[in-house]
């Protein structure tokens, strides 16, 4: 998204990649991710793990 891109995140892609970051990503969250950010309402795969790692699905550059 930050270069202008289409992003490549598909809902499958995100649904099976959420597993992994649950495994991954707390280890690392004090220094290298954002708190999880609350889901809403209507939040599909992607959405859900983007808040998971601390970004905003509604972010543009």
């Amino acid at each position: 998204m930050a270069t202008g891109r289409p992003s490549p995140l598909t809902p499958e892609l995100a649904a099976a990649l959420h597993e992994a970051a649950v495994i991954f990503v707390e280890p690392l969250r004090a220094f290298a991710y954002a708190p999880v950010l609350p889901p809403e309402e209507g939040d599909g795969p992607v959405e859900a793990l983007l808040r998971y790692l601390g970004r905003s699905p509604t972010w543009t550059p």
